[in-house]
């Protein structure tokens, strides 16, 4: 089994600065001038940063199938941008407003899209437009994944995933209204679909001329773990802004729970101090990029047995994509 790599050793995780220098190149690098303009359309209705989105197409770029044909890869990676520009804004709903009610409504309109119904009678003026900024870019991502080479052999998987993560956006708002609920066991089942790397590795089979289908089945378990090593990375970078936020549907926050070091109604009376002081004390983000590591040997052990793809490409970049998370740590 390949050995494990070193990122993690002598440094302390919670400190941003050795891998801010890249950082700092993402966030001097313009978006494609057609990027900017969604972003534009975004801020009509969301508040994220424009960070956000240039360090997404990174960590997009670096996690990209290796298999993706050349002529594809830019415009494939911007399609996978606008998808999760979507999840954002249906992220942001559930977990910043948690208007659970029109999370409900606005993923029944997308799902029922795809069957080509739309609805908006039920929306106020302010729902209406995040819903129809929301329609637009489910809109445009399937026109251009419809384009792909092999979206006929994989668009019944695509839908299947998109469903995924709408599912999860439904259990991140549900927890939210019901934090007593949280629990690690559903917490390691759903979460993963959230960071959307499954569904972006099915566009990546759509564009990918030499994959064999007979490895659909191997890849698509590496897909799952990679999902597994992005929440990972992302979860332990991004609770301190969503404590402030009373979002704790982080699985840092799940595990505070089950072990006992927090009660759910500590969580919405304690000072926020007090709450970071305890998870800090018992090292909940270790957790998860322990295993983080074990995700990793689980791909390069199934690498073995994938010939058409270069898995370990795949997994140089999941390296890649944790160094990202480490140094974004407060900027996104």
């Amino acid at each position: 089994m390949a050995t494990t790599p070193q990122i993690l050793d002598e440094i302390d995780v919670s400190d941003p600065k050795p891998f801010r220098s890249e950082i700092e190149e993402i966030s001097n690098t313009p978006l494609p001038y057609e990027l900017e303009c969604w972003v534009r359309e975004y801020e009509m209705v969301g508040h994220r940063d424009e960070f956000l989105w240039k360090w997404c197409l990174r960590a997009i770029e670096v996690t990209s199938l290796p298999s993706v044909d050349q002529d594809l890869r830019d415009w494939n990676n911007q399609t996978k941008l606008l998808g999760v520009m979507l999840v954002v804004v249906l992220d942001d709903i559930g977990d910043n407003t948690q208007d659970s009610e029109f999370v409900e409504k606005l993923l029944t309109i997308l799902t029922n899209c795809m069957n080509g119904r739309t609805n908006f009678n039920s929306l106020n003026i302010i729902q209406r437009k995040k819903a129809q900024f929301a329609l637009k870019l489910w809109k445009t991502i399937y026109k251009r994944v419809g384009s792909y080479p092999r979206f006929d052999e994989l668009k019944e998987l695509l839908r299947y995933d998109y469903l995924q993560v709408f599912n999860i956006i439904r259990y991140s708002a549900l927890i939210n209204k019901v934090p007593t609920a949280i629990n690690m066991t559903e917490h390691n089942l759903y979460t993963p679909h959230n960071m959307h790397m499954v569904v972006h590795g099915t566009m990546d089979l759509m564009c990918s001329s030499g994959f064999s289908f007979n490895e659909l089945g191997k890849i698509r378990g590496i897909l799952w773990l990679g999902s597994c090593m992005g929440r990972a990375g992302n979860l332990t970078t991004t609770w301190e802004r969503e404590l402030y936020e009373h979002d704790f549907s982080s699985g840092v926050y799940a595990l505070a729970l089950d072990e006992g070091y927090l009660t759910s109604d500590e969580l919405h009376t304690l000072d926020p101090e007090e709450i970071r002081r305890r998870i800090r004390k018992h090292r909940c983000e270790e957790y998860y990029l322990m295993h983080w590591y074990q995700y990793r040997e689980n791909i390069c052990f199934l690498s073995k047995k994938v010939k058409s793809l270069d898995v370990m490409g795949y997994v140089y970049g999941l390296d890649n994509l944790l160094r990202l998370h480490l140094g974004s740590r407060g900027l996104k």
